[in-house]
């Protein structure tokens, strides 16, 4: 998929390379060189900032996660169960680390077990706390 966003970009900035080097016949091989260098780089730094935005959007919304998963879990809830009801009350909401949580419990409720789900969502969100949130709920299991 990476590979197609970033070939489907090499080509519309080539194009756009091309419509320049035509009204500007002087300017054709720069244009069109940098058009393919544009057009090369463009796709990993536009996904590198939104991996980086949507990281410090799970960062924020972590704190705030995490205690409704203790107050289910302190309510009599499994963990499994917990991370459902969590999972789906928050990605109600339109938080991502909520869509995760839901993704694991699908993952769960399709016969992953837990400590592969988990490890998952760890490496999904690519964080340090996430990852330490994961091995500690693995560790209590």
């Amino acid at each position: 998929m990476y590979r197609a966003i970033r070939v489907a970009a090499v080509v519309l900035v080539l194009l756009a390379g091309m419509l320049i080097a035509s009204a500007y016949p002087r300017w054709r091989l720069p244009a069109v060189l940098g058009g393919a260098v544009v057009g090369y780089l463009m796709p990993g730094y536009v996904l590198k900032r939104l991996g980086q935005r949507r990281q410090r959007t799970i960062m924020r919304e972590l704190p705030w996660t995490l205690d409704l998963l203790v107050v289910s879990l302190e309510a009599g809830l499994g963990l499994i169960e917990a991370i459902r009801v969590v999972g789906r009350e928050t990605s109600r909401l339109g938080q991502q680390l909520g869509k995760e949580l839901s993704t694991a419990a699908a993952e769960m409720g399709a016969g992953v077990s837990v400590d592969n789900s988990l490890h998952g969502l760890a490496e999904r969100t690519g964080l340090d706390d996430v990852k330490a949130t994961a091995a500690v709920l693995i560790q209590s299991r």
